[in-house]
């Protein structure tokens, strides 16, 4: 009987992840870790990032929710567990620190964003898992270094670098993009790669820019501006500059040029995750979408989706 018992104990799942609300923008550590309290204060319950990380590192596993803000960037953050942090609730959250994920270390995040954060935001020892982000560099530092241990699977993202020689992405382990938008923008003088692999590099539906190193696996649906990137999978267009035009604010965006851009519908609906797999882009907006105006649904290259004109 006991022997039966614990092969059942055994086969359980594992229990849900701790939920985490982080309510304030102070720096602070956790009071307590492991004690399944996110607060820096006993007994008041004062949550900030910092906080929910130390707690859910303790603790092996938590969901970790932010609210609109920004967070500042100093003690930088070094994910040990395995972590979600996912903005909650309208407006932008700006994780402006350091992070690193550790190697055996998961860190997914989602609706986050970073703007001018000197030193690259993200050192990837792990795995990082990223949805609907935009990570803005306008000093002397990449986006993300995917380290020799390391994992990113990057989806309806953008990652812009301006100044500096340091490329927006550089690989050497394994990363998989879908759906993103790799900008060191040329058009200030920047003459560095958005993407720099020396390891493993998958990419779909994403606008690489230029690149140096291994060329990327393309899976189909890439563009380059200048043929750099070695892009032969079915439907890229190396060479084809995307026609972007670059928006700044709290955050850095851009929209395609509907009189120039070859990238908008240029994948049909039902095609590479068209519809199926990848139904948003990185604002949230639908896809797929007629955003040329010849009433066929498809989708756009790249983080995003043009709405229809």
């Amino acid at each position: 009987m006991l022997v039966g018992l614990a092969g059942l104990v055994a086969c359980e799942p594992p229990p849900p992840p701790a939920l985490l609300a982080v309510n304030s923008t102070a720096i602070g550590a956790d009071a307590v870790p492991g004690d399944g309290v996110c607060e820096v204060t006993p007994g008041v319950g004062d949550c900030t990032l910092q906080a929910a990380v130390g707690e859910g590192n303790a603790l092996g596993r938590a969901d970790i929710g932010l609210p609109a803000g920004s967070y500042p960037g100093s003690p930088s953050l070094s994910v040990t567990g395995a972590l979600a942090i996912r903005r909650v609730g309208p407006g932008d959250v700006l994780v402006n620190q350091w992070v690193t994920v550790e190697q055996g270390a998961t860190l997914e995040l989602d609706g986050i964003s970073s703007y001018n954060v000197p030193g690259a935001p993200f050192l990837v020892r792990g795995v990082l898992v990223g949805r609907h982000l935009n990570l803005a560099g306008l000093e002397s530092s990449g986006q993300v270094v995917v380290a020799p241990t390391g994992t990113a699977v990057l989806e309806n993202s953008i990652f812009v670098h301006v100044f500096g020689a340091t490329p927006t992405i550089r690989n050497e382990g394994t990363v998989a993009l879908r759906h993103v938008a790799l900008r060191s923008w040329v058009s200030l003088g920047v003459t560095t790669p958005a993407l720099s692999n020396s390891g493993h590099a998958v990419a779909v539906a994403s606008i690489l820019q230029t690149c140096t190193g291994t060329a990327p696996e393309s899976r189909g649906a890439n563009s380059d501006d200048d043929g750099s990137c070695g892009l032969t999978g079915p439907g890229d267009q190396p060479g084809a500059p995307p026609a972007v035009v670059l928006s700044v604010g709290s955050t850095v965006g851009y929209e395609l040029d509907p009189a120039a851009s070859p990238l908008i519908d240029a994948i049909p609906a039902g095609t590479l995750g068209c519809g199926t797999e990848v139904v948003d882009d990185q604002l949230g907006r639908v896809r797929p979408t007629d955003g040329d105006g010849d009433s066929v649904l498809a989708c756009d290259i790249g983080a995003r989706e043009r709405p229809g004109p």
